[in-house]
């Protein structure tokens, strides 16, 4: 099932919990937030522990819809020469570093299937919380909100696995419509609609046997090991992965931490570590079975779209220098 999103407001998306300090922005809306739309009618569904729990059902991030293409979060093996940001080299296709003065690693924005170049904007506003006795701005409670300015477009991909058909309708019907999204829905902020897909051109894996395979994060990655403890060990992408198949030397990841609210339990959960999307890693020598596995997702969290991986993607296999092309100078 592939949903469109549009802003009918800003919307204020943090990534992190914390209230206080400095708070960074998401350029992306996790898939928790749908997964948490269409939980709210838990008891409702046929096989509600199945649906929510074992990741027969997994509710992808949403990412920038731009002019009806689908965007991709930016590879982070995309490098440039320092000042001359358009012309890109894939760092794992490098054979002659010498070649080169001084790479920089392109992390922030968005691309297209057509390596058109796209950022996220935001709106900035600096409020103050309301003394109700005094009847005014209440003192040293200054605070402010960056947000994703209203008209921008979203895309995500709800997959269902063996799901009962009446729940897979409810599910849509439960996306469906005016939504809230995101911090401080009580104000201005977070009004949303979600309506059916009018476009779902979207990249596949090239699940090929190859000497050398590229996976591209689509999603943020949570690996555990073999205890159950959260690590960034790429050898526990798949349980028989050995460590000479990993070419961590052409392997470009980036990684953070966060504690997630549950409203529902109104209290924090435990702390996630996780690898960043757009990372990408490069593994070597994997069998048919293993690259199968890949395609299914890895790690924990697959309900809420962790896990999704892009094997060999067309944007990761330019050899040599390439351009990116501005598509809009922001969404």
């Amino acid at each position: 099932l592939v949903f469109d999103v549009e802003f009918l407001s800003d919307i204020v998306l943090p990534a992190t919990s914390n209230t206080e300090g400095k708070i960074e922005q998401l350029d992306f809306i996790p898939g928790s937030n749908f997964l948490g739309m269409v939980a709210r009618e838990y008891d409702e569904f046929n096989d509600s522990f199945g649906l929510f729990h074992s990741g027969a059902v997994r509710f992808g991030d949403a990412t920038l819809l731009v002019e009806g293409e689908p965007t991709y979060k930016m590879p982070l093996s995309f490098f440039h020469e320092k000042l001359e940001k358009k012309k890109m080299v894939n760092h794992h296709l490098i054979e002659d570093f010498g070649a080169f003065k001084q790479l920089k690693q392109k992390r922030k924005g968005y691309i297209t299937q057509t390596l058109k170049e796209v950022s996220v904007d935001y709106n900035y506003a600096q409020k103050s919380a309301y003394d109700r006795e005094k009847r005014q701005s209440k003192e040293g409670a200054m605070y402010g909100y960056s947000a994703i300015p209203s008209g921008t477009k979203w895309q995500f991909v709800v997959s269902c696995d063996g799901v009962d058909e009446a729940d897979v309708k409810r599910i849509e019907q439960n996306l469906l419509g005016k939504k809230r999204l995101g911090k401080s829905k009580s104000s201005q902020y977070g009004q949303v609609k979600i309506s059916r897909a009018t476009t779902t051109k979207r990249i596949k894996s090239r699940v090929t046997q190859t000497a050398t395979t590229i996976l591209y994060a689509k999603s943020r990655i949570a690996l555990v090991d073999k205890e159950g403890n959260p690590s960034y060990n790429l050898k526990f992408l798949l349980d028989d992965l050995e460590e000479s198949q990993i070419v961590w030397e052409r392997s470009q990841i980036r990684t953070s931490t966060y504690t997630p609210y549950n409203r529902t339990m109104q209290r924090k959960t435990y702390s996630r570590v996780v690898i960043n999307s757009g990372s990408v890693i490069v593994l070597q020598n994997l069998s048919q079975e293993q690259l199968k596995r890949l395609t299914y997702g890895v790690g924990i969290y697959l309900s809420e779209g962790f896990g999704e991986l892009l094997l060999n993607p067309s944007f990761l296999e330019r050899e040599g220098l390439f351009t990116l092309d501005d598509m809009t100078d922001t969404a």
